[in-house]
């Protein structure tokens, strides 16, 4: 799948075909199993170039499946100051040097954080202009940190599939960096090699070493301290935006879990 997923999110404008996307996705499937399930955090847009090609990538996959194949998409969605604190302390995991406030006002790559990717609305109205609302499945982190069985029970639902699998539900691989080692993180990054800074003096192994070392010292510790905060006029536009939400959760949980608030 991941060829074709690649051809989906990377291939140039002039040269992207969806007879080309279509045989890639045929060759990495399994033709006997009734549902396939495709995921990739970057269909949503790579947020360090501003998510530009949000539209692009959705039209991409409903232009390769159009007729051919019964296409629904299900979306889990964060609170935008979690998700953008996320987004931050992975950059300085994968050997980031910037500070926050470089970081969220940076408009030039290798940042360039666009307040838009924060916003849901326009990207699944889109979305179910294309296909309809019942195609849609609107998820919440939220709801999975609290209770990850019902959140996949929901799945099952939406897909009228059961779900199968042997790994624990509470199994994490992706471990967040604590927002304590982030100064020195940023620190030593500034003179190893790694994804962010491939120019650096030191080989890569070192980054991977130290990076290791301060993953394995915030497994247990909780990161809850926002390192990275938008303004109040952006807050203000992302509340605006989060009311088209209210359709599908209650006014009550998304005040309470920072999607809007009454001011």
């Amino acid at each position: 799948m991941e060829r074709f997923k690649e051809y989906i999110l990377y291939t140039d404008e002039f040269y992207f075909d969806k007879e080309i996307a279509l045989n890639f996705f045929y060759s990495s499937i399994d033709k006997s199993k009734e549902n396939i399930i495709i995921s990739d955090e970057d269909f949503y847009g790579l947020p360090f170039s501003g998510g530009t090609n949000r539209k692009r990538n959705i039209d991409r996959l409903l232009e390769t499946f159009k007729e051919k194949i019964d296409v629904k998409f299900i979306l889990l969605l964060r609170q935008q100051g979690n998700l953008l604190n996320s987004l931050y302390l992975q950059y300085i995991k994968t050997g980031g040097t910037a500070s926050p406030e470089r970081f969220l006002n940076s408009k030039k790559p290798p940042i360039f954080i666009l307040p838009s990717y924060f916003k849901y609305d326009k990207y699944i109205q889109h979305i179910s202009n294309k296909i309809g609302e019942k195609s849609i499945c609107c998820l919440f982190y939220e709801d999975f940190e609290v209770n990850k069985s019902s959140v996949i029970s929901e799945i099952e639902l939406f897909l009228e599939t059961s779900y199968k699998n042997d790994q624990p539900l509470n199994k994490k691989n992706n471990h967040s960096i604590n927002y304590r080692f982030v100064s020195t993180l940023r620190f030593l990054n500034k003179f190893t090699k790694s994804y962010k800074n491939p120019d650096g003096f030191f080989p890569h192994i070192f980054s991977k070493a130290y990076t290791k070392f301060f993953l394995i010292l915030s497994k247990n510790m909780k990161s809850s301290k926002p390192l990275v905060q938008f303004n109040s006029s952006e807050l203000q536009v992302f509340n605006a935006s989060n009311m088209f939400l209210t359709k599908i959760k209650s006014k009550e949980w998304m005040l309470q879990n920072n999607y809007i608030n009454e001011k």
